[in-house]
């Protein structure tokens, strides 16, 4: 997770949106990268990603099904400091603020 966290912040001026976007499409994981881009923002305290790229993946986010994020970290506690971003992206988030937390620290740092 914390390697996602890294290229999404350091890559994020340099990434091809459009193509990111397309492969997120391609497989399945629309609502996964829109929530931790949201997630990146709150964190760090400014916007690290454009607000209205969030607001158009949340648009084009299937949010049906509540989902686990990551899946296989069911059996770990949910992150109550992002019940917000559970709620907008109607998931359950296993994601740790420690590790998100430290990954934005260290490289705003550098």
């Amino acid at each position: 997770m914390d390697d996602v966290l890294a290229i999404l912040i350091v890559q994020r001026t340099k990434l091809s949106w459009r193509d990111l976007l397309a492969l997120r499409n391609a497989y399945d994981s629309t609502r996964y990268l829109g929530c931790l881009l949201d997630i990146l923002n709150f964190e760090s305290g400014k916007p690290l990603f454009q607000p209205s790229l969030i607001n158009r993946i949340l648009r084009k986010s299937n949010l049906d099904a509540k989902l686990d994020f990551p899946s296989r970290s069911r059996a770990k506690p949910i992150e109550e400091r992002y019940s917000a971003f559970s709620l907008k992206w109607n998931m359950r988030l296993h994601v740790s603020h420690a590790v998100v937390s430290k990954t934005i620290t260290d490289l705003m740092r550098t």
